[in-house]
């Protein structure tokens, strides 16, 4: 029985094995995608769009948690700006970031203003600062082939998605 079993295991492992490498001989070339900046791209959004939801209470409850993420957000434009061909991603943080956008930076601003936010405005908020982290998301994982196609948030959805290299003009200011 036992040898039956030790069978099987290596059986599953050869599997596993091969399933991965099958992966990799795809044809597919992996270029310079780096895992922990899409990682922390990641929980960047989980954590902006709790705060975001809880801006219908006082500012003053949240700044800490508030302050962390800004100070992530800071340090993920930094990273990605010294990256070399990474102009988009960078050019995409910095406009999460801005205070003085529509974004993360700008909401936390005009949150810090009001004390607290309407629903209305947390769910509009939400929908855009959602929308612009998949971006940042998709022109990440689009490092991986160095062929994958990143819609700008508010693109027309007309299937006519700039390429993430010639993404750059498309991507706001900030």
């Amino acid at each position: 029985m036992t040898i039956i079993r030790a069978f099987a295991a290596l059986a599953l492992i050869a599997l596993v094995a091969l399933a991965l490498g099958a992966c990799r001989t795809s044809g597919e070339e992996t270029y310079d995608f780096d895992p922990a900046a899409h990682q922390r791209a990641t929980e960047l959004k989980s954590k902006a769009v709790a705060l975001v939801a809880n801006s219908g209470e006082a500012y003053s409850r949240h700044r800490a948690d508030v302050e962390a993420v800004s100070a992530a957000m800071s340090e993920a434009y930094a990273l990605s700006a010294a990256t070399a061909d990474n102009e988009v991603i960078a050019g995409a943080w910095s406009a999460m970031k801005d205070p003085s956008g529509d974004l993360f930076g700008g909401y936390v601003r005009r949150w810090q203003a009001s004390g607290v936010i309407a629903e209305a405005a947390r769910e509009a908020a939400t929908a855009q600062i959602v929308a612009h982290f998949d971006y940042i998301l998709c022109l990440e994982a689009a490092r991986r082939t160095r062929g994958g196609l990143c819609a700008p948030p508010g693109a027309e959805a007309d299937g006519a998605a700039p390429a993430a290299e010639d993404a750059a003009a498309e991507t706001p200011a900030g």
